[in-house]
């Protein structure tokens, strides 16, 4: 399963002793060392040619020009 959502929930501590079932394996974008989730690179970071996704670098630069441009109401 891939779930995209950044915190992890495969809780190691639910997965200890020797009767645990074996965890259920979760891809995820986040992981730390209290949980089991399977971390995998999101590429849209870096860009992705074959279905036309820009690196971040692009976008964010789009996005300042555009704040400068507007003002923002608080």
């Amino acid at each position: 399963m891939f779930d995209c959502v950044d915190w992890p929930v495969v809780m190691s501590r639910d997965y200890r002793g020797r009767n645990a079932s074996a965890p259920p394996p979760l891809f995820r974008y986040c992981g730390d060392e209290e949980t089991l989730d399977i971390v995998f690179l999101d590429w849209s970071f870096w860009g992705w040619p074959e279905i036309n996704i820009k690196p971040w670098e692009s976008p964010l630069k789009d996005l300042k020009e555009g704040n400068e441009r507007i003002e923002w109401m608080n």
